[in-house]
């Protein structure tokens, strides 16, 4: 059966497989270092092995969130700030 629609660009084909990787599993997780200047990559989450503050830079803005023990934030954060966290073993899940 033919169809009158354009087949999907390039752009519209990447946009897809950027969607369906952000709801795949995470295929790593590596420990973060709090740190005011380094911005991280291709985070899709934090863990946390204590509880205390975690201070992120979201989308440029920073927010400190309160979390427990074995807690997981589902974010893409820019940064783990040094300021404002005193939780510590933080793995970001990729």
């Amino acid at each position: 059966m033919q169809t009158n629609e354009d087949p999907a660009t390039g752009t519209q084909l990447a946009a897809l497989i950027a969607a369906l990787l952000d709801i795949a599993p995470v295929s790593e997780h590596v420990a973060v270092t709090p740190n005011d200047d380094a911005d991280l990559t291709g985070v899709r989450g934090l863990k946390f092995g204590s509880a205390g503050t975690v201070a992120v830079r979201l989308n440029g803005v920073a927010q400190t969130y309160t979390v427990n023990e074995g807690d997981y934030l589902p974010l893409k954060a820019e940064r783990v700030l040094a300021t404002g966290t005193s939780v510590t073993d933080i793995k970001a899940w990729k």
